[in-house]
């Protein structure tokens, strides 16, 4: 959104990098925590719902972009407003995040935050 326009220039190839490295993380923090906040018995069945959810969403994402995109190409082509929509995504996002985190912490005694230890108990790691 913030880019100048050019035509041979590659300065989109550093938020991409940036997006892809952000989605890595996620994707490992997400996908690991399942197994500590779900019983044993449903681990699998938490996982489909995950991965329903999450192609649920590459469903719909792409078609509002393009809805988006169609509507709006008389300004920088459609993109300014699609990259408001991904900004928007990320804000959602985040505050989805925080407040999943706030749960965790208040209601669930920090279980995500704890490792278990060798003899199975939970210790909380400190982080200096």
């Amino acid at each position: 959104m913030m880019m100048p326009e050019c035509d041979k220039c590659y300065n989109e190839l550093y938020p991409l990098v940036l997006t892809g490295l952000g989605y890595s993380i996620y994707a490992a923090a997400i996908w690991g925590s399942i197994p500590y906040i779900v019983r044993g018995s449903a681990v699998g069945t938490a996982f489909g719902i995950a991965t329903a959810i999450q192609n649920i969403g590459l469903v719909i994402a792409p078609t509002i972009v393009g809805i988006i995109k169609d509507n709006t190409k008389a300004y920088d082509h459609g993109y300014y407003y699609v990259n408001c929509f991904f900004v928007l995504i990320n804000i959602i996002g985040l505050l989805i995040n925080m407040t999943l985190y706030y749960i965790d912490i208040y209601q669930n005694n920090g279980i995500l935050d704890k490792v278990p230890s060798k003899n199975g108990d939970s210790e909380d790691i400190k982080l200096d």
